[in-house]
């Protein structure tokens, strides 16, 4: 449990600030000027680009903890 403890607090930050970041955004796409479709298509694009950054972000503090504990557990097999 003890290599999981920074991703686990990585991923919790990193899920705030896309959620907060991904609100402001859509409420900030849909108040302004354009029409219905192109306001939910932009709101789409954000999303998509917003979550794809959230996943940038977390994914070399998962693999780093996946790669510790797989090195241990194969110093402990042998």
């Amino acid at each position: 449990m003890k290599r999981l403890k920074a991703p686990l607090i990585a991923t919790a930050i990193v899920l705030v600030v896309t959620v907060v970041f991904g609100i402001g955004s859509i409420a900030l796409i849909y108040n302004s000027s354009g029409s219905n479709r192109n306001k939910a298509e932009r709101a789409g694009m954000v999303g998509g680009g917003i979550a794809a950054f959230g996943c940038i972000v977390i994914a070399p503090f998962w693999l780093y903890a996946a790669a510790k504990i797989g090195q241990e557990r194969r110093r402990n097999r042998t």
